[in-house]
């Protein structure tokens, strides 16, 4: 019987840590808003964009997922 508490323990510690750092991911990123500049290397940008171009918008969602 110890043994089955002792799972579902270490299930809930688990879940729980798993939530938190979840939380902790979320509060982190930034939100990504237009400034007239790309986002990522800077660049001059028109019409409300945030990135200049698919491969900056992908560096910048890369490296804002880790907290970079």
């Amino acid at each position: 019987m110890a043994d089955e508490i002792d799972r579902a323990n270490d299930l809930v510690a688990m879940m729980a840590s798993a939530a938190v750092a979840e939380i902790c991911r979320a509060a982190g990123k930034q939100d990504a808003q237009p400034t007239g500049f790309c986002l990522w290397c800077g660049h001059v940008v028109t019409d409300n964009a945030r990135w200049c171009d698919a491969e900056c918008r992908d560096d910048w969602e890369w490296a804002n997922a880790r907290g970079l």
